[in-house]
């Protein structure tokens, strides 16, 4: 199996590993359908005729932030791991650094940070009927890596009126990124009906995976300036635009078209900062490029 191909197929790991949080996390049930959080940090030097088994391996996890800083030596091994994960509704954030040498096994370090809230979309002339939502994020963050060593990132977004909700997508980071992303696709949905919302993000170094690593190298993917949604844009069947709707949610978090509304001290300061640099903002602005069509982005 290819590195992207495993990295694929890692995007529900998050969701899965938050269904054992919710034990002793902070969660709700709503219709059937749960709203929680976590972090989870993981480490694992193995070798490939047993990739299953970690012949050295950390873990930490938490509803709310988890942290991994440990060196694993052996011989024929060195992993020196610094990983750690924040969520919260509709803000995450994630980083992985990390420095191996070895003489065979392979090895990965995953900082993953996730949440589930149970969203409901109201516009009374269209109650009962299918909608579709495009989600967009902000992200930024800073990719590098030496010798063989990988580093990456990975967002994945799943909606749907089962648990666990069955449409999920993905876009995969191999480079420093900064800016407004979104998915391939809109999410369905029904006006005034519940559905699950999942968004995840995860923070990766790798070496050698599946196929030995022998050398040094090093890995960084530093995701901790946060994933922010930034806009749930909503739609008839048509992908008409539909502009007065309001959100409910189990967390209580407040959800509108242009993504989770901040907390309150984040207002102040963004007030504060606005008032002092607003005007450079704007004179800037004039010749800024225009904002893409959500559905194009």
């Amino acid at each position: 199996m290819t590195y992207s191909a495993e990295i694929r197929r890692l995007k529900c790991a998050p969701i899965l590993l938050a269904m054992t949080l919710t034990i002793f996390g902070d969660s709700r049930l709503f219709g059937g359908l749960i709203s929680f959080q976590g972090a989870t940090v993981a480490a694992c030097v193995a070798i490939v005729s047993s990739p299953a088994s970690c012949l050295a391996e950390g873990y930490a996890s938490d509803n709310l932030s988890a942290s991994l800083n440990q060196t694993f030596a052996q011989a024929g091994f060195n992993l020196s791991a610094n990983g750690s994960a924040k969520s919260g509704f509709g803000v995450l954030r994630a980083s992985a650094s990390s420095t191996y040498s070895s003489s065979g096994p392979y090895s990965y370090l995953s900082s993953q940070a996730f949440f589930q809230d149970v969203v409901t979309i109201d516009f009374s002339p269209f109650q009962g009927s299918t909608g579709l939502l495009v989600i967009n994020f902000a992200l930024d963050g800073f990719i590098n890596a030496s010798g063989p060593g990988i580093g990456s990132a990975a967002v994945g977004a799943c909606a749907g009126p089962t648990q666990p909700p069955g449409n999920c997508q993905g876009d995969d980071f191999t480079a420093s990124a900064s800016g407004t992303f979104g998915f391939p696709q809109p999410f369905t949905f029904t006006y005034g009906q519940p559905f699950a919302l999942q968004v995840s993000l995860r923070a990766d170094n790798l070496y050698g995976y599946l196929s030995g690593f022998s050398g040094s190298g090093s890995a960084m993917a530093d995701f901790s300036d946060t994933l922010i949604l930034s806009g749930l844009h909503v739609f008839d069947a048509q992908m008409n635009p539909v502009t007065e709707v309001t959100f409910r949610s189990a967390s209580g978090t407040g959800y509108t078209q242009n993504g989770v509304v901040p907390e309150a001290s984040s207002f102040v300061l963004c007030t504060l900062g606005f008032t002092l640099f607003g005007p450079i903002i704007l004179r800037r602005a004039k010749t800024a490029r225009p904002l893409q069509d959500p559905r194009n982005v």
